[in-house]
């Protein structure tokens, strides 16, 4: 198994736990999917969006962050990013 594949599994495995309500695990399993893939702008969106629901969120901001500095044009994580500094 390559190592794409390997990361594939960890991005399936963390939106089954996303989708479960399971966001410690999501995290994790997002964790690990960047171990392998750091400057992967939409695992790194999906582990935002899972310390955002998980209320970690300055977690979430700096991820948020990191994957606008990788894709600039990301919208979705341009919108959650601006919600939580209007708080």
């Amino acid at each position: 198994m390559n190592s794409k594949d390997k990361i594939q599994i960890h991005i399936d495995k963390g939106k089954f736990y996303f989708s479960s309500k399971k966001y410690e695990e999501a995290i994790k399993e997002f964790k690990n999917a960047l171990s392998n893939d750091k400057d992967n702008a939409e695992v790194l969106y999906s582990l935002a969006v899972s310390y955002e629901t998980n209320s970690d969120y300055d977690l979430a901001k700096e991820a948020y962050q990191k994957v606008l500095l990788i894709e600039p044009e990301h919208e979705l994580a341009r919108s959650h990013l601006e919600k939580m500094l209007e708080k």
